[in-house]
């Protein structure tokens, strides 16, 4: 019965993968396997193991979109203001990863694909607005090529 009921959970974190869901789908996933392990279900394992590599590929892949979608909106809010919050980032993309936004805000800095400085303590980024003017325009190009390719390679 119980195992009956963990394969059942199993099929539903495919579900979830399909939604998009990966937290969710990797806590189901977690206790799946908790509970497969305790009661030595051994034919389960197999099934866990597949949907935990699938979970880390899908995983990989969302980071990579987010990572893109923070850069971009990064680059387009900072035209029009001086000081840009992580909070203001993360509502513009409906990304709630703060971390990864951090993250790819100093990757950003490092790599001068804009022009700005971290403050930690109020995390935000101040702009140098002169430098960033140029090269903005620029990598917004970039980045535009960079999706119509995408969006060639899907179809």
């Amino acid at each position: 019965m119980l195992e009956e009921r963990v394969n059942e959970e199993l099929n539903q974190i495919h579900f979830l993968f399909t939604e998009k869901k990966l937290k969710e789908a990797q806590a189901k996933l977690f206790n799946c396997k908790r509970i497969a392990i305790k009661n030595r279900f051994q034919n389960l394992v197999p099934k866990i193991e597949q949907l935990k590599s699938q979970l880390q590929y899908l995983q990989g892949n969302q980071k990579r979109e987010h990572t893109t979608i923070i850069k971009k909106k990064v680059l387009e809010l900072g035209t029009n203001v001086d000081r840009l919050f992580i909070s203001d980032i993360m509502k513009a993309t409906n990304i709630n990863d703060e971390d990864l936004a951090i993250s790819v805000i100093k990757e950003m800095i490092e790599k001068k694909e804009i022009y700005a400085e971290f403050f930690s303590i109020s995390k935000s980024i101040a702009y140098d607005l002169q430098a960033n003017g140029e090269e903005i325009d620029k990598l917004m190009e970039i980045y535009r090529e960079w999706e119509e390719e995408e969006v060639e390679k899907k179809d």
